[in-house]
């Protein structure tokens, strides 16, 4: 039996390692950062391990911008070069973060091609993802659609394995409501109709996909035949 998982974690990657500060722990609900935060922005973070949503507020709602997971580039508002972060980025699971400074990240940028081709890669992944997030909401007709392939998506990037199985750490209906374009009170009912369908197990903690190529087609994406 596969050995049991508490933590997606990737390795730190030597253009990182050459860089890096001590690592950080944020504990699920800690604040990283946000328009309040004092002093002025001059970290970005690499994520090792956990899960970071980003929310920005829009009049007196909060609209979610980015979910953040292992091997991410974190407050990249620094790099910018704005004054101070516009949105609000939390651990939505325990998370672990290595400090880069922008000074250093910069100086690498311009001057190491492993670093600068690493750096270039990360964002290139977190554009294609908001791509492909647009795509979903664009051209998939119904909300319970998009919500299957934000849970494969999720799974891939976020999934944790838990014996035999691949697990998502629990996200919010709120924050599903922000990926998907619909609202949090239909994510509700769409969640619980994939749960009576037998195709998910969900909790507080965690959500499961037990028939992943059903959400697959559901998605109106490519399937290999499993079950």
């Amino acid at each position: 039996m596969p050995q049991k998982e508490t933590a997606r974690t990737v390795r730190i990657p030597i253009p990182i390692s050459r860089l890096a500060g001590e690592m950080k722990a944020f504990p699920k609900k800690t604040i990283l950062y946000s328009p309040e935060s004092a002093g002025s922005i001059d970290t970005i973070f690499f994520m090792r391990t956990g899960m970071v949503i980003e929310v920005e507020q829009v009049s007196s709602t909060h609209r979610l911008t980015q979910i953040y997971g292992p091997g991410d580039f974190v407050g990249l508002e620094t790099i910018h070069g704005r004054p101070r972060y516009m949105v609000t980025a939390a651990a939505a699971a325990d998370t672990e973060v290595i400090p880069l400074q922008k000074v250093a990240v910069e100086a690498a940028i311009s001057s190491d091609l492993a670093f600068a081709n690493f750096f270039n890669a990360a964002l290139g992944k977190i554009a294609a993802r908001q791509y492909e997030r647009l795509r979903a909401i664009t051209t998939l007709p119904t909300a319970i659609r998009r919500l299957a392939w934000a849970l494969l998506d999720l799974e891939d990037r976020l999934g944790i394995i838990d014996g035999e199985d691949v697990v998502t750490p629990g996200i919010t209906h709120e924050a599903l409501s922000g990926i998907t374009g619909t609202t949090r009170e239909q994510v509700t009912l769409d969640m619980k109709l994939l749960r009576e369908q037998k195709l998910i197990q969900y909790s507080r903690r965690n959500i499961r996909i037990l028939v992943p190529v059903k959400l697959a087609e559901m998605a109106g994406l490519e399937t290999d035949g499993r079950p």
